[in-house]
């Protein structure tokens, strides 16, 4: 049984700059919260399989099967599921359309269905996020906010302070 989850989003950023984000594979658990470790330095090359680890404790591969400038597609897998996820993207009047597909395959995917519903809308918006925060504050900037609200002063026996509970986007 196969999982279909699609929908589309206008941004207003240019191609090339969704493009980037999209390709960075390294900084993709920055906006996309089920990556929580992807292992990979330098230029991702289509086929390249990237170790992964996924909400933690699944680990797997990220592999970009397709890159052209308009279309990216990407598999992930790992133990239980196989998900093969397209990116396609239209620029008109310095923004772009996205058009993002996902199939999801497999047991956990089946488990998964009804949590997984809105998966393709929220990449998206979290995609269309992601421009707005990179440029505002420069991507170290943004780095070492993030890290200061996820692991930085004020966190002990696991208690988060009440700034940092107000900075944690939701998930």
């Amino acid at each position: 049984m196969t999982i279909t989850r699609r929908d589309s989003i206008r941004i207003e950023a240019p191609i090339g700059r969704l493009r980037d984000i999209l390709l960075d594979a390294a900084h993709l658990p920055e906006w996309n919260p089920a990556f929580t470790a992807v292992t990979v330095e330098g230029v991702v090359r289509p086929g390249e399989a990237i170790p992964i680890r996924v909400r933690g404790v699944l680990k797997g591969r990220l592999v970009y099967d397709r890159v052209d400038p308009d279309v990216l597609e990407m598999t992930v897998t790992v133990p239980g599921l196989t998900e093969r996820a397209s990116w396609a993207l239209g620029e008109a009047d310095g923004a772009t359309t996205v058009v993002h597909e996902v199939h999801q395959q497999g047991p956990l995917a089946e488990w998964l269905d009804s949590s997984t519903r809105d998966v393709a809308t929220l990449r998206l918006s979290r995609l269309r996020d992601r421009p707005s925060t990179a440029s505002a504050h420069g991507d170290k900037e943004v780095k070492l906010m993030k890290a200061l609200v996820y692991h930085g002063p004020g966190r002990r026996h696991g208690k988060r302070s009440p700034i940092q509970r107000s900075l944690t986007p939701p998930t």
